[in-house]
């Protein structure tokens, strides 16, 4: 007759793993498993990530009640029984993204050998338990029995660390994707913000919230950059996001980019069809920065703004660097420019001025000016 003997060390493992788990899946991969719900899923109901990891860690420990009911892994050994609630752990959390079809979502990012790793090592450690187990005493040793337990989940909860993907960047353009997918503008903003790392699809996306936001003339360089990569995905290869191309089209007016067509040849057909657009004319701009094509934005800026105050701070800046190469220009946008913006191109012209080691000079402009155009247009490769 097969029975389970509940004692104190199983249930120490069970509420360790139990906080391991939901912790894990909701703050760790909360907007991993919303993304995962909203590409697999056929229902309108909309997912809960607390409620979703209570649901997951639920199953995951009936898992191990069960393996153990035939295991029979107690006392010393009871952390082992949770081998496979770990790893089915680590391999729900083991994503990455396609969009090789018209509908972006998540894809188990899975090997064969991963499953024969996994499988071997679980049989390796029964047939362990069953041969070399020592005798204990009937009465239980809770201090003795806890360390080796303790030390086992230790390493299984390394392994699901391992296994998964948490990646910081992935983990970021996961959540802005499900922030902006919500509505909620400030929150995508607001993820990762402090972050020095990006990637292509997260500054595509914060350029879209931004745009979203009003504030790509006020915020698109206190972001790292990418480059002009940043404006579109990537047609050829999946990207991370429930965010298209061609939703981004379509914010922008509706019309499709052409096969083999520039970035900025695209935004400026755009424009041209609907001057007064004003998402697709800042868009534009923020391209022709992001290229380092100042005379095209000071020609562009001019077209589309006129003399029109205020502009942009980024917009200012890009201005004060034409000016920098054509001081006769200086008259035609004397009023568009503000003191503040003037003042701190003086402070930047002025530690460009001190000859200093250029990695130096690379860290305190970062330091002083990382959320200018300056430090972008003179340091970001």
């Amino acid at each position: 007759m097969i029975r389970f003997r509940v004692t104190a060390v199983s249930i120490t493992c069970g509420l360790l793993f139990a906080i391991f788990s939901f912790v894990y899946l909701w703050i760790g991969h909360g907007d991993t498993l919303s993304s995962l719900y909203a590409g697999y899923s056929t229902a309108d109901a909309s997912y809960s990530p607390m409620v979703g990891a209570l649901l997951v860690t639920l199953i995951l420990w009936m898992l191990q009640v069960v393996v153990n009911l035939f295991t029979r892994f107690h006392r010393m050994w009871q952390a082992v029984s949770f081998f496979p609630s770990y790893f089915c752990l680590g391999l729900l959390t083991c994503l990455k993204g396609d969009n090789s079809s018209d509908v972006f979502y998540l894809t188990f990012d899975w090997s064969w050998w991963q499953f024969l790793f996994g499988g071997a090592f679980f049989a390796l450690l029964v047939y362990l338990h069953r041969r070399f187990a020592p005798a204990m005493p009937e009465k239980e040793q809770f201090s003795l029995e806890a360390i080796p337990n303790l030390i086992t989940l230790s390493l299984f909860s390394c392994m699901t660390g391992y296994i998964g993907n948490n990646n910081e960047l992935f983990r970021y353009e996961l959540a802005v994707s499900h922030a902006i997918s919500q509505g909620d503008t400030d929150r995508a903003l607001a993820i990762g913000e402090k972050s020095l790392g990006t990637s292509h699809t997260l500054s595509t996306l914060r350029i879209y919230a931004l745009s979203q936001a009003d504030s790509l003339s006020q915020r698109l360089f206190c972001y790292p950059q990418v480059g002009l990569r940043g404006v579109f995905f990537n047609e050829e290869k999946g990207v991370v996001s429930s965010i298209t191309n061609a939703a981004i089209y379509d914010y922008l007016g509706g019309i499709p980019r052409k096969r083999g067509e520039t970035v900025p040849f695209y935004l400026r057909r755009v424009c041209r069809s609907d001057s007064t657009n004003r998402k697709a004319v800042d868009y534009y701009l923020s391209a022709l920065l992001l290229e380092r094509q100042l005379e095209t934005f000071t020609r562009a800026l001019a077209a589309f703004y006129g003399n029109s105050r205020p502009i942009g701070r980024h917009y200012q800046e890009a201005l004060l660097l034409y000016c920098k190469r054509v001081p006769e220009y200086e008259e035609q946008c004397r009023e568009q420019i503000s003191p503040e913006v003037r003042r701190r191109f003086k402070l930047f012209g002025e530690l460009q001025a001190q000859e200093l080691h250029p990695q130096v000079e690379r860290n305190y402009a970062y330091r002083r000016f990382g959320d200018t155009y300056w430090s972008y247009f003179w340091y970001v490769e």
